[in-house]
């Protein structure tokens, strides 16, 4: 249900934002029909009440337009795909084996390892029901964004999330409604503050916040806030990387960066799964807290590469 309160929310910043507008607060039948649309108020994704006017008054779609069914079937069947990997692959790579004699006697690169497809397919189960859940707003044509694309409520890039090299471009993939939705009602109501690393983490806060009040939900979206400003760079500007350009062909480095990538995204899970600071502290441990690490020394290269440039 926790859409339902981004709705509330998100509705109750666009009636503020239009009032001198003129804007007309919505009967309560249409805001409940918002709040509880059977596509989207359960596990998303995020829609906002403009989008739920035009559906329901026959403005969205273009003359002539409807649902296609086509569409709406190919990603239900991307979504029981990913549902029918991630459910024996749980029970191989689970989370009690984290805290097993077993896991800990592996080398420290199988336990790198371990915790990596760990991750990845403990987040196929989040794919699954998004792609499932957009699959019947397709059916409906409620995703339906002009000239025959119907990706208006996608939440979730297949491809972008499996090939990227960055840690922002693998955030941009993930959740791309709700990222939008804070995007939009809380990191650009943050501007007057004039810092924008400020606004950031004061988004992430909120996500933290809205998702409840486990330790392990703010320990998740600062390593998302710390990881996601240490790649901002971009690997033109990336003092390491470009170091390892040099030494290793293209391919290497491009394999090296895919590994780091799918490291820093199952770390970072770890939190957002365990919940408890203790329980979140032994798996980092386990693996010598890697990713915080190489992070410091990316920013301490960047930050000394940077003044030696001014000198």
């Amino acid at each position: 249900m926790a859409p339902v309160t981004l709705k509330m929310i998100g509705l109750g910043f666009d009636l503020n934002d239009n009032k001198e507008n003129g804007a007309k607060l919505p009967g309560i039948f249409k805001v409940f029909g918002h709040v509880l649309f059977i596509g989207t108020y359960l596990v998303g994704p995020m829609d906002d009440f403009k989008r739920f006017e035009a559906f329901i008054n026959g403005s969205l779609f273009d003359e002539g337009k409807g649902p296609d069914l086509k569409v709406g079937l190919k990603r239900m069947a991307l979504g029981l795909l990913f549902l029918a990997i991630s459910v024996p692959s749980i029970s191989i790579f689970s989370t009690d084996t984290l805290f097993t004699d077993w896991y800990l006697e592996l080398p420290l690169v199988l336990r790198i390892a371990y915790i990596s497809a760990w991750g990845h397919f403990n987040l196929y189960r989040y794919m699954a029901v998004w792609c499932i859940a957009e699959s019947s707003c397709i059916y409906m044509g409620y995703t339906y964004n002009g000239e025959d694309r119907w990706d208006g409520l996608r939440n979730f890039a297949t491809r972008s999330f499996h090939t990227s090299l960055t840690v922002q471009g693998l955030i941009d993939t993930w959740n791309i409604r709700t990222s939008l939705w804070c995007s939009k009602h809380i990191y650009k109501r943050c501007k007057f503050l004039g810092n924008k690393r400020l606004s950031q983490l004061l988004t992430m806060l909120f996500l933290a916040v809205w998702h409840g009040v486990h330790v392990g939900y703010f320990v998740f979206f600062f390593q998302e806030f710390l990881y996601g400003m240490v790649m901002e760079k971009g690997a033109s500007r990336n003092v390491l990387l470009q170091r390892l350009n040099r030494v290793f062909p293209r391919v290497v480095t491009v394999v090296l960066r895919w590994s780091f990538i799918k490291v820093f995204m199952s770390f970072t899970f770890v939190s957002f799964e365990v919940f408890y600071l203790n329980k979140i502290l032994y798996v980092y441990g386990s693996v010598y807290f890697i990713c915080p690490i190489v992070a410091l020394i990316v920013i301490i290269s960047n930050y000394q590469f940077a003044e030696r440039k001014e000198e």
